[in-house]
């Protein structure tokens, strides 16, 4: 299986002693051929060279969650090994990475791994081929991914669209399926699925926190920081002592908010309101009708319909729809909520809460405003 030239056309990877030195050669032009480590470090350069244009690998273990290694044994041999070692063993302990090794033998690095998977000598590209196609497929590009795919130049046109580039992505990896690369490779085509969406989730995670970060929220203290049981677990007694109690604590319903009792006038009137608008609670919500997630949750539609009737063309429908949020959000969400997520930042003892609640009442202020704005301008178009 040749997925990629190696070497096109041939070039000299060596020189003789005393011979000048040529250019520019894929090899390291420094080094003699009789150097074991030059020869052996060739095909890693060559490969390098031809991806992303330099000899050397400087890889972000700091901050990565997933590390996906395709028969790098770099904890026993590495140009590097004492630095790599100690950052990717910080990695995986302090930061709880998680990595999986795809490799002929059990080497040193794949019996620290996570997960060691066997695979055929040569075949790591038909595993990362088919991964692909699962990625592609699945739709699992999709947000960050799709950020990322507007600066590749995935096809001969250079004003490709998202589109059409994903149309040729999916066109190229038709062909490298699990179960080609199952036959090719002898690893089972459910491990390489479940691996391809593992890799995923955790860059999702990683693009989410990142564009948490661009609005001012960062979880990656205590947050990230600590077991996944552990962290559940504080987050759930967080959770009980500042909206359930007993104790003091902060209701998160509307009427408790602005009226001081459940079961107020309040509440009657966020029945209504969602009742004129064709909602009402699911038979099996056992919850009142004000709580925040229920407000949130209508808001959330009604948005979802307005922008619907934007793609349509629907100009009246949508502007109506704006309406609606307007009204929803002066009457009742932007009248508490925002007095609410301060006293729970005020309250929190977790970044997590703390930081959800200030940002939750930083998008309620600026949709708000953002709402009203655009209808007072008149605006015609989605934004």
């Amino acid at each position: 299986m040749r997925l990629a030239p190696v070497l096109q056309p041939p070039r000299r990877l060596w020189r003789r002693p005393g011979q000048p030195r040529r250019s520019r050669s894929i090899a390291n032009p420094g080094t003699e051929c009789s150097s074991t480590w030059a020869v052996a470090s060739a095909g890693k350069w060559t490969a390098q060279e031809l991806t992303w244009g330099s000899h050397y690998d400087n890889w972000d273990l700091d901050n990565t969650r997933y590390i996906l290694n395709f028969g790098s044994n770099c904890l026993e041999a590495h140009t590097n090994l004492t630095a790599i070692a100690q950052r990717l063993s910080k990695a995986l302990v302090d930061n709880r990475a998680k990595m999986v090794t795809f490799d002929v033998r059990l080497s040193n690095t794949a019996a620290k791994s996570h997960q060691w998977v066997p695979v055929r000598p040569g075949t790591d590209g038909a595993v990362a081929l088919a991964m692909c196609n699962v990625i592609m497929n699945e739709g699992l590009y999709k947000g960050a991914g799709e950020d990322f795919l507007t600066f590749c130049k995935i096809t001969p046109d250079h004003i490709a669209s998202l589109g059409q580039k994903v149309a040729a992505l999916k066109a190229h990896l038709a062909a490298y399926t699990l179960e080609w690369a199952e036959a090719e490779s002898g690893v089972d085509a459910e491990t390489i699925r479940t691996v391809a969406r593992e890799f995923l989730h955790n860059i999702r995670q990683v693009a989410l926190l990142e564009a948490l970060e661009d609005v001012g929220v960062d979880l990656r203290g205590d947050f990230l920081d600590r077991d996944d049981e552990d962290l559940a677990e504080e987050l759930t007694i967080e959770y009980t002592r500042l909206f359930l109690g007993p104790g003091k604590h902060i209701p998160p319903y509307e009427a408790a908010q602005r009226e001081g009792a459940l079961w107020g006038k309040v509440t009657g009137d966020v029945i209504a309101f969602i009742g004129t608008c064709g909602f009402e609670c699911a038979e099996d919500y056992n919850g009142l009708p004000d709580h925040i997630a229920v407000e949130l949750e209508f808001m959330q539609e009604i948005t979802d319909r307005e922008a619907d009737a934007w793609r349509a063309g629907e100009v009246a429908e949508a502007r109506r729809l704006m309406t609606i949020e307007h009204d929803f959000m002066k009457k009742h969400l932007g009248r508490w909520v925002p007095v609410f997520c301060d006293k729970v930042a005020d309250r929190a003892e977790s970044a997590f809460y703390r930081e959800m609640a200030n940002l939750a009442r930083s998008f309620i202020e600026n949709e708000s405003d953002e709402i009203a704005k655009r209808l007072g301008d008149g605006h015609d178009t989605i934004h």
